[in-house]
C-alpha cells in the first residue's frame, strides 16, 4: 500500500530498521496519535500522499540531536 523505505537511524530509541510510514490524513485526524509515536520512537514519521512521501514529522529533540550532528559533521568538512 505504502512505498516502504528500509532505514536504520542511529537517533530511534526503538531501534527499528522500517520506515514509520502513515498516510497524511492522520495528520488532521490522529495529530495525538503520530505525536505520542513520535515521541515513543524518536523516529521520523513519513507521511504519504497518493502513496508517495509528502512530508516528515519528526520530534523536536529528536531533530535537535540531528542538527547538531549535522553541523558536526560539516565543521569536520571544512
Amino acid at each position: 500500500m505504502y512505498d516502504v523505505l528500509q532505514h536504520r537511524s542511529s537517533l530511534g530509541k526503538a531501534g527499528c530498521d522500517m520506515a514509520i510510514i502513515r498516510p497524511v490524513s492522520h495528520l488532521q485526524r490522529k495529530i495525538g496519535e503520530l505525536t505520542k509515536l513520535a515521541k515513543e520512537t524518536g523516529e521520523p514519521i513519513y507521511l504519504s500522499k497518493n502513496g508517495t512521501e509528502h512530508l516528515v514529522l519528526m520530534d523536536a529533540d529528536a531533530f535537535a540531536e540531528l542538527q547538531k550532528r549535522a553541523e558536526k559533521s560539516e565543521s569536520k568538512n571544512d
